[in-house]
């Protein structure tokens, strides 16, 4: 890898993945990595990558702290939104899309939330935004009923086809740091210090501690392909609710006490908890069984067409995990 600060991991429909650094896209394909940056793709804004998005044609839209490019599966430019003003030199802190409508969600820093279908596009100002009493967008998150959700430190907010008028979500109090959604269609919010869950018919369902969480400083919130929900704190670790119950893992996960920052769920069932302090252990059927990359800042982690785990790191690059156990750092280019 040219740079040692992996930040972000996306996959595309062949398990191809692509990891940000500051110094560009690395393409990897279970072989070898390429790596795409202002020399060899000249459209690129910059080449400190914040974040990535693949749609469901294997296009990739990059965000970068200069703008954003979207370009096809064979790295030819499709849009590199030199003409746009909102866009342009504008640092893209993070991106969402939608595979179902082809649609792709963005905010800009200093200037608001932009959406991108085809060759349409538009755009909700920071200034739109807090006359609507929206501050401090925490994430964005889009629903395949064609709603968007915004996690702000006011509330949860939504807007319904595209209205640039947006509703406070009644019921979600305070800070909303992230959202979750099940198969069956529900969608859980993490707050602070409480979590929610609102069905199909808005019916909102409140869990703090008066029904037994007992968290402060959430940070995440992921459901797997078990609806069960997991939630991440800052300083208490890793804690499941399912059956009703909320479950804390003091007594049989001591590696990842603070600061969680990322879940992932592998094609053998096994759950995947990072760590910006404790790096990663894993868990098969609710038991924590290994940790990885202790004492390593963690921030993404995604598999390959191979099976192996990968790990967005600060300061090591990206950590490869073979058949569970093996480890391998990659700091420079290989292939």
């Amino acid at each position: 890898m040219p740079q040692n600060s992996a930040t972000s991991f996306a996959q595309n429909s062949k398990g191809f993945v692509y990891i940000a650094t500051q110094e560009g896209v690395i393409k990897y394909d279970g072989y070898s990595m390429d790596i795409f940056n202002t020399e060899n793709l000249p459209m690129l804004p910059s080449n400190n990558i914040k974040d990535i998005f693949v749609m469901s044609d294997d296009s990739v839209f990059v965000a970068t702290n200069k703008g954003l490019i979207h370009y096809s599966k064979d790295a030819a430019v499709i849009n590199n939104f030199k003409n746009n003003p909102f866009v342009r030199d504008g640092n893209i802190t993070s991106i969402s899309g939608c595979q179902r409508s082809g649609e792709i969600f963005g905010v800009v820093s200093g200037k608001g939330i932009f959406r991108i279908k085809n060759n349409d596009f538009s755009a909700i100002t920071y200034t739109e935004l807090e006359s609507q009493g929206i501050n401090g967008i925490n994430k964005i998150f889009v629903s395949s009923e064609n709603t968007f959700y915004i996690a702000s430190r006011t509330g949860l907010y939504y807007s319904v086809n595209n209205s640039k008028v947006f509703e406070r979500m009644n019921g979600i109090e305070g800070n909303v740091v992230d959202i979750s959604k099940s198969s069956g269609g529900d969608l859980w919010i993490a707050g602070s210090s409480a979590l929610y869950k609102i069905n199909k018919e808005n019916e909102i369902t409140v869990f703090s501690r008066n029904e037994g969480l007992n968290l402060k400083d959430i940070t995440s919130v992921f459901v797997d392909s078990q609806d069960t929900v997991w939630l991440g704190s800052q300083k208490d670790g890793v804690t499941r609710f399912m059956n009703g119950n909320f479950h804390y893992s003091e007594k049989n996960c001591p590696y990842t006490q603070r600061n969680i920052s990322t879940f992932f769920e592998d094609k053998e069932g096994n759950f995947w908890i990072g760590s910006q302090v404790d790096g990663f252990c894993i868990a098969k059927k609710g038991i924590i069984r290994n940790t990885y990359l202790k004492n390593i800042l963690v921030h993404n982690v995604s598999g390959d067409t191979k099976g192996n785990l990968w790990a967005s790191t600060y300061g090591k690059g990206a950590a490869k995990i073979s058949s569970g156990k093996t480890v391998e750092f990659y700091t420079d280019i290989i292939g």
